[in-house]
């Protein structure tokens, strides 16, 4: 839980320092890559949770028995 905040923190961080040194131009520049890397970090969960739940139904199929 302590390096989520951390991570966090990084991110407002770095968006502090975007939007003085750059302004608001900077800061939509920064928000379309926080958007990608949004996604793509929900895309990865979602693929993940998807395998398991592949996998699972997988092996139940072939051993119905297991349960």
């Amino acid at each position: 839980m302590f390096w989520r905040s951390v991570v966090a923190s990084a991110y407002v961080a770095l968006a502090v320092v975007v939007g003085v040194a750059y302004g608001g131009q900077g800061l939509v520049v920064l928000s379309y890559f926080y958007v990608w890397a949004g996604a793509w970090v929900v895309f990865f969960f979602v693929w993940g949770r998807v395998a398991q739940d592949a996998g699972r139904w997988n092996v139940d199929r072939i051993d119905p028995e297991r349960r």
